[in-house]
């Protein structure tokens, strides 16, 4: 709990760097993400609670981009890394010391982390195309970005859209920064209103 309460990212991610983690999780964005954040200068930390790797998918194109994404993932200057699992008092604290949430996940159709971060008045960065919890979210507390499938990212197609992506995933998270930004003006007026209304009363009693 201590080591979260002292330090600050931009972002974070909870992700699977497993087989699992490219099918469901928006692994096969990590590159892209990790560049979105270099150019925008932001600090990310992602979560990689995957404890075992199993033998499903093995064989796969999800297999086959798990493999492109590790040998990429030590040069993620902009990406802190932590291993583990944490229990829900740490998750809490982790989003705490975050300006927003990433959630890249496609076939994901009931995001546990989405409800959580809502829940925690983190704005949040979401896949278009996520299966599910997607009606939640309006632009109050967060926004959408489109993103290529894990197919899309092995044909020529995804070199030509590129930019487009990249361009998606930068305007999702500025409108994030600025909604967390709105939200804290919205607190500290609210202080002053209370400090204000009782300052009344006291001059008035």
């Amino acid at each position: 709990m201590e080591k979260w309460e002292k330090k600050k990212y931009d972002f974070v991610y909870f992700t699977l760097i497993s087989r699992e983690g490219t099918r469901s999780k928006g692994l096969h964005l990590l590159p892209l993400i990790n560049e979105v954040a270099k150019d925008l200068g932001l600090r990310g930390l992602l979560i990689n609670y995957a404890t075992r790797e199993t033998s499903k998918y093995k064989g796969t194109i999800y297999h086959k981009m798990l493999g492109k994404v590790k040998r990429k993932i030590s040069n993620f200057r902009n990406l802190e890394i932590h291993n583990e699992k944490f229990n829900g008092k740490q998750v809490c604290a982790i989003m705490r010391a975050c300006k927003f949430v990433l959630l890249p996940s496609n076939a994901d159709a009931s995001p546990r982390l989405l409800v959580e971060t809502l829940i925690r008045d983190r704005p949040l960065v979401v896949n278009s195309a996520i299966y599910g919890g997607w009606k939640y979210i309006n632009n109050c507390n967060g926004a959408f970005f489109d993103a290529p499938t894990i197919e899309e990212c092995f044909n020529e197609k995804y070199r030509k859209d590129y930019g487009y992506y990249k361009n998606s995933l930068k305007n999702a998270i500025l409108k994030s920064l600025l909604i967390k930004k709105k939200s804290e003006i919205i607190k500290v007026m609210h202080y002053f209103i209370k400090v204000n209304f009782v300052k009344m009363l006291i001059k008035n009693f």
